[in-house]
């Protein structure tokens, strides 16, 4: 997300300041810890890996299994002992980041080559802004690559292949999405796949059905009155079952497929769901149960509040007949 942050910034600028030595070590910093946690865990290292964590905890979830987290492979993918939501993943490789580390890694190898040497004046034996970008792009190219290898999964109920949201690289995967971002669902809107991609639109139609998404909640009819979306475990120390996050609703609506026959449809019911999830407080909240949105957590979530922002400037621009009449 930092890299993010400064990659937009630049593209909507040009502004070349931010990017002193103090930002190029910071980048160093992001992609040295990438390489370190891209290391499978054996029998053999167990003992000495490189970050671990354990707590007192009720919440299983709220901590890593012995403190290190389950067992896997090398994949070139990125573990992680936590998901974006804070909750501990089954499997190591949260495969929704990794995708999000390949774009924004190539990103800010893009930007790296973009800025001048006049622009960004380096310490000495600091490495070089091509030498950076290539380490970023390196990684991205062997990330991008574990996940296309490992990443995927054929659904059990319907055959069909779809992004796996877990994986450890021993062929073992988990099918489900959480509502915070980096998500499966939010995969267009993070650059890596195009909201057309057969694939993608395997994975988001069992995402949007309580059927083949465990958190999912709700209806998925968007010709229904009733409102479905994606929730998570995690929803204020609750266990979430039935939550809706209005978050999950802001990136369903930045993630149609504008080319489809229901686009117009699907915008609209997500819309409405929108509304009446604020339950007449004009804010986004945590989560809502679906079945009466006035019961809700967090009564403002600014990361909800910023993504529907984020979606309604979006349809603005490229729909707004969806919401101006």
């Amino acid at each position: 997300s930092v890299m993010r942050l400064g990659r937009m910034y630049h593209e909507a600028t040009g502004d070349a300041r931010p990017f002193d030595s103090q930002w190029r070590a910071m980048v160093a910093v992001v992609l040295h810890t990438y390489q370190e946690q891209q290391a499978p865990l054996t029998p053999d290292n167990f003992t000495s890996v490189n970050y671990t964590f354990q707590t007192l905890t009720h919440e299983p979830k709220d901590t890593s299994a012995h403190g290190i987290g389950r067992s896997h492979r090398w994949t070139g993918m990125v573990r992680t002992s936590f998901l974006p939501s804070d909750d501990s993943p089954r499997l190591p490789y949260h495969v929704p980041s990794n995708a999000f580390a390949v774009v924004e890694l190539n990103a800010t190898a893009r930007l790296l080559r973009n800025l001048s040497a006049s622009d960004c004046q380096g310490r000495p034996g600091e490495p070089s802004l091509e030498e950076l970008a290539q380490r970023a792009e390196d990684l991205a190219s062997e990330i991008h690559s574990g996940i296309q290898r490992f990443g995927f999964m054929y659904h059990g109920t319907s055959g069909k292949r779809v992004f796996a949201m877990e994986v450890d690289g021993f062929g073992n995967a988990f099918f489900g999405d959480d509502a915070n971002v980096p998500s499966l669902l939010s995969l267009p809107f993070l650059g890596y796949v195009d909201a057309q991609d057969t694939v993608y639109r395997n994975t988001r139609s069992m995402l949007l059905s309580d059927t083949t998404n465990p958190y999912y909640y709700g209806s998925s009819d968007i010709h229904s009155k009733g409102i479905g979306g994606v929730g998570s475990e995690d929803a204020s120390g609750n266990a979430g079952l039935g939550r809706v996050w209005g978050l999950s609703l802001a990136v369903r609506l930045l993630t149609i497929d504008l080319t489809s026959a229901d686009a117009k449809d699907e915008a609209q019911w997500i819309l409405r769901g929108l509304k009446e999830s604020s339950a007449g407080t004009g804010l986004m909240h945590e989560s809502f149960d679906y079945r009466d949105p006035t019961v809700f957590t967090r009564p403002w979530f600014a990361m909800a509040n910023s993504m529907l922002g984020e979606a309604l400037l979006q349809v603005a621009s490229n729909r707004p007949e969806w919401l101006f009449h």
